[in-house]
């Protein structure tokens, strides 16, 4: 009996132990900041990934990704980008898709020919001027200010990167009026550089396009007088370039300076760079279609609008 009372109080004084030790507080963790409270749970730390997580290849994986990125390149032949060949809208084939008898035509001159190729582009017309329903395309090059002694060069320059055109229209000569150089001169000045021309393009034709009239030449002292100077040179390289079988465009509706059809002294408004043109558009399709016609238009055909001028 006094044994088992012993054990009683040991087990008991063990109980009374244990219920100490459970009332007794830990320690307190310390309260959360406010700030942190209103973050929310970006301020929460989460635990570093294992290892199995952060290697995202194994070292097998990785070495089978280098080599295939490797043998893609060698497929490629080379890491650098392939070149793209870009077409502008409304400029015609490329020589690659160039159906057999397509006509190709240049338009060299000053900035009478840049302004016409900007209306040209937004028109109706197109850049073409409608011409792809004749196999044919046009490619325009003006520049303002454009020279006689300019032409050549341009074309030779033109050459290295074109084939020769079918036809050469060349609208210039009106910048060399009334300047340092004497009428007679310019006009032999021409005719010797469409005879070079003729030479280095034998199967071309070389079309010349109408100098234009002008409301006010620059620095000039007699309107008239540089006028009679642009009807002489019109007249005589149209029948130069006639002997060397060439083609004649006439600006009829632009016969003299209308004011109502100039934006400034020199350069053609909206009205004038349409008739313009249509007159271009309408003589290389007589051209194409008929090469008998050596001149367009012909002398009485002057249009139904003339009347309002």
């Amino acid at each position: 009996m006094p044994k088992r009372k012993a054990d009683s109080d040991t087990r008991a004084q063990a109980s009374s132990r244990q219920q100490r030790r459970n009332r007794t507080p830990g320690p307190v963790a310390p309260a959360r900041p406010e700030s942190m409270s209103r973050v929310g749970d970006d301020c929460t730390q989460q635990a570093p990934p294992s290892d199995t997580q952060s290697q995202l290849f194994s070292e097998r994986q990785l070495q089978q990704l280098t080599e295939a990125i490797a043998a893609g390149f060698a497929d490629r032949g080379s890491s650098s980008p392939a070149s793209i060949p870009v077409r502008t809208t409304d400029s015609g084939p490329t020589p690659d898709e160039t159906p057999p008898g397509h006509k190709r035509i240049w338009i060299i001159g000053s900035s009478i020919i840049k302004h016409a190729f900007l209306q040209a582009r937004s028109s109706s017309y197109g850049a073409n001027l409608q011409l792809l329903r004749h196999n044919a395309s046009v490619f325009w090059q003006g520049k303002g200010g454009m020279i006689w002694k300019h032409v050549i060069p341009k074309v030779q320059s033109l050459l290295n990167f074109e084939n020769p055109p079918s036809y050469l229209i060349i609208h210039c000569g009106g910048n060399d009026i009334g300047q340092d150089v004497k009428s007679v001169v310019v006009r032999n000045n021409i005719k010797k550089d469409l005879l070079k021309l003729h030479q280095l393009l034998p199967e071309t034709v070389i079309v010349w396009s109408q100098v234009l009239p002008r409301v006010q030449w620059r620095g000039e002292l007699d309107h008239f007088a540089l006028e009679r100077a642009r009807e002489r040179l019109n007249n005589c390289i149209a029948t130069f370039i006639l002997k060397l079988g060439g083609k004649y465009i006439r600006y009829p509706e632009l016969k003299k300076a209308n004011p109502q059809l100039f934006k400034d002294s020199v350069h053609l408004n909206f009205l004038g760079n349409s008739f313009f043109l249509h007159r271009i558009q309408q003589s290389m399709q007589h051209f194409i279609s008929d090469p008998n016609i050596s001149v367009t238009p012909r002398l009485d055909d002057c249009g139904p609008w003339l009347q309002y001028f």
